[in-house]
């Protein structure tokens, strides 16, 4: 380990730190890329307490200056309003009892100091924390969230008063310790935090000239007293090397995955050179030095595990869309037209900022689409017609990405369709359909060569919408479905190896749910997420058996306003999900959700943000780079400004 820690050093990558046997927890990054705008990174902007001591502002690149800033587009950033950070919400990066902190003193202006701040006056009233919240982490560490807003801090996670620093005593420190006796809290009272818990948002309070947030772990060595700092250590996010005057750039993005992360020691620093020496001053800190040099690790940070890559679409409207892989490298989309036809399109992916539209192929009148992979050259294609007819057809697709239609199988009236492939090496695939009775039906279908055979075939309950996905710990499907009563009801259904023999093997019910669902299956575990009858997302996890049986709800958290969902377990994310929602402002948006392989311990994670978008869909698949280990693809379709088709692409770090 220490002679590959050298080697690290030696190539100037001194801030990914290998994780030692008794290094601390992974954290969860504290904020989520949709909070901020598009552009817009966490840097770390210096060292000066240390190399594992983080002061962190938000960035972005100003194109007419040519360099980074933190201040608002056409603000002089004279107040704490026109930059970046101000107010940008943070959550817990882990689970936790709060053992110290502090919540109404009043922010800086920006560029000075209050009188009332610690070190101004011997009856300062503000600590040099400002705004704070210490959270005792489960492995008996500190980390110190500070400088935050002056009242953001939820009075249940900082129960003080306000006036603890008014007297001597409560400015004192705890008995051979390191806290402020008012900001101390007994172990008794200590709220428990949870990790992704709002904290609080970033301010400019206590020892602070400008909004940015303070952010360390240190050991606890006794009651009231801190020990060494320890580095941070990261997960599910993405970073690149700063550059003063260098954008970021697509290539430079890597993960983190729990490497440890450490900046320059000042103590390690170069001395000033003398003065009329003519020698460079190499100091990290100091404006005349170059920042981008490795050993400083001013690192900019993507705190979301979804990294946009690129967007293109078709020059026409669209009413709904739909897409899958076919390959790492082609994409299928179903655009269903402004006049009403369906229109398929093939795409290339290329590295990780191009898709190239290859071939279109435009066909009859459709009223709902749903697209699946056959395999890496051929894609079936389900449909509602205009006459309310059930139709598949089967499409060839070369290597140059032209489409051939091979096949059809027109069959009777339906209400709705939604179909998938079913796991298990062959051409099976299932339709989930809403008969003209109302009932749900599973019909199998055969793909094998260049012909569509329907196979076998189950009923379940009364049902209105139906989403449906291929289970991963048993040959069969998953159902989730809103029913007469507006009641979830999740189902599953196994399919025997010929296809013939489709049997359903479970029902769950559950709360009325609105008019947007979806579902997926992990390894082990169920997933659904809904739209509520407020109008908020609900998302929920069960145990799924190898035989396909649904334990009790193990899981359960509720995000934003949304009006479409869709859910997607990618390969490499072991039992972690993503759901890609339209927002209750219209805007598309991805948030990861982290949960146990028994669906327990579901947990929100990081969000990414983006255009105004409808008729939403998503598919996912495992991606190779040049020189790079595989990563997770997202890619989503979608109705988006103005009414055009979109296809945007997402490169995933939702690994544990």
């Amino acid at each position: 380990m220490n002679s590959v820690k050298k080697l690290i050093t030696a190539l100037g990558l001194s801030a990914l730190v290998l994780p030692s046997a008794a290094s601390a927890q992974e954290l969860q990054w504290f904020s989520r890329g949709s909070s901020l705008g598009y552009g817009q990174y966490w840097r770390v902007q210096e060292f000066n307490e240390g190399p594992v001591t983080l002061d962190l502002s938000v960035v972005r690149w100003d194109k007419d200056d040519k360099e980074w800033t933190g201040c608002r587009k056409g603000t002089g950033c004279s107040q704490n309003s026109h930059v970046l950070s101000w107010g940008v919400p943070v959550y817990a990066p882990v689970d936790g009892k709060v053992r110290a902190c502090w919540r109404t003193g009043e922010d800086n202006p920006k560029g000075k100091k209050l009188a009332a701040v610690q070190g101004r006056s011997e009856n300062w009233t503000i600590p040099g924390s400002g705004n704070s919240v210490f959270i005792e982490t489960p492995d008996g560490d500190l980390i110190k969230l500070t400088h935050l807003q002056e009242n953001s801090i939820p009075k249940s996670l900082c129960p003080k008063k306000g006036d603890e620093f008014d007297t001597d005593a409560g400015r004192a420190k705890t008995a051979s310790g390191d806290y402020r006796v008012g900001m101390y809290i007994e172990p008794a009272d200590r709220p428990s935090i949870k990790k992704g818990e709002l904290v609080g948002r970033v301010g400019n309070s206590g020892n602070s000239t400008g909004p940015h947030l303070h952010l360390d772990r240190a050991t606890i060595d006794s009651p009231t007293s801190t020990g060494v700092k320890v580095p941070l250590r990261f997960t599910r996010i993405w970073a690149q090397d700063w550059e003063k005057d260098r954008p970021a750039t697509a290539g430079r993005w890597y993960r983190f995955r729990g490497e440890e992360f450490e900046g320059y020691d000042p103590a390690q620093e170069p001395s000033k050179p003398k003065a009329g020496s003519n020698l460079p001053d190499l100091r990290c800190a100091t404006s005349t030095y170059h920042p981008d040099e490795p050993r400083c690790r001013y690192t900019m940070f993507h705190g979301s595990p979804f990294l946009h890559r690129v967007t293109n679409g078709n020059l026409s409207s669209s009413k709904d869309t739909a897409v899958t892989f076919l390959s790492e490298d082609v994409v299928v989309t179903a655009n269903k037209t402004a006049k009403d036809r369906l229109l398929l399109t093939t795409w290339r992916v290329g590295g990780v900022t191009a898709l190239t539209k290859l071939d279109t192929e435009l066909a009859g009148t459709v009223k709902q689409i749903s697209i699946a992979k056959v395999s890496s050259s051929r894609v079936l294609v389900a449909l509602k017609l205009g006459s309310d007819q059930l139709k598949l057809i089967l499409y060839r697709v070369d290597a140059k990405g032209n489409l051939t239609r091979l096949d059809d199988h027109l069959s009777n009236a339906i209400k709705g369709v939604q179909f998938t492939r079913i796991d298990g090496g062959d051409d099976k695939f299932a339709t989930a359909l809403t008969g003209n009775d109302g009932r749900l039906k599973i019909i199998v279908w055969d793909v094998n060569g260049d012909t569509i055979v329907r196979e076998g075939s189950a009923t379940g309950p009364v049902v209105g919408k139906t989403r449906v996905v291929a289970a991963k710990n048993f040959r069969g499907i998953v159902t989730a479905s809103r029913d007469a009563q507006q009641r979830l009801v999740l189902n599953t259904f196994t399919v025997s190896a010929d296809g013939k023999t489709v049997t359903k093997v479970a029902e769950r019910t559950g709360a009325r749910i609105g008019d947007a669902l979806s579902v997926t299956a992990t390894p082990g575990a169920l997933v659904t997420a809904f739209k509520q009858v407020s109008g908020k997302m609900r998302i929920e996890s069960y145990p799924l058996s190898g035989a396909g049986n649904i334990g009790r709800l193990k899981g359960s958290e509720v995000a934003g306003t949304i009006s479409e969902v869709k859910l997607l377990n990618p390969d490499l994310a072991g039992g972690n999900v993503a759901s890609v929602v339209r927002d209750g402002s219209g805007e598309l948006r991805i948030i990861g959700w982290t949960l146990n392989p028994n669906g327990s311990d579901l947990r929100r994670d990081g969000s990414s943000g983006y255009l105004d978008a409808s008729n939403i869909d998503a598919a996912t698949i495992t991606k190779t780079y040049g020189g790079k280990s595989p990563r997770d693809l997202i890619v989503v379709s979608s109705r988006g400004p103005m009414g055009m088709f979109y296809l945007s692409s997402w490169d995933t770090n939702l690994n544990n």
